[in-house]
């Protein structure tokens, strides 16, 4: 987003990458990437990697497979902040969750703010 780190305004593009590492020493299986957006964002339709859309949940959901050890997987994508905010203050979080067949899984939330009386 432009403007004030960390402010959003209806209309921005917000965009957020998951990177997903195997740090063990064996091969991460049936691994799957969740991503909960936040009900104040649409999803663009822009990624890396297209994900399977979930828009009664609003969320994208990818199936990663293997990841060997050392390996990396990666995804960037897009959502733009909705029009129809409405509020003093709206919390606009993201979550990204990986689950493994081991059922390992890690989760990280990125927020942003809109606050409609400062302008970016």
């Amino acid at each position: 987003p432009d403007g004030l780190a960390g402010f959003v305004r209806p209309g921005y593009i917000i965009q957020y990458t998951i990177t997903v590492e195997n740090f063990g020493g064996s091969p991460a299986t049936s691994v799957s990437v969740i991503d909960a957006m936040s009900t104040a964002t649409t999803y663009t339709g822009v990624s890396t990697i297209p994900p399977t859309l979930y828009p009664s949940l609003n969320q994208l959901y990818w199936n990663v497979g293997t990841i060997p050890p050392g390996g990396t997987w990666q995804v960037t994508f897009e959502v733009v902040v909705d029009n129809d905010i409405t509020g003093v203050y709206t919390l606009i979080s993201n979550t990204g969750f990986m689950y493994s067949s081991v059922g390992n899984f890690s989760t990280n939330t990125i927020t942003y703010l809109y606050d409609p009386a400062i302008t970016p």
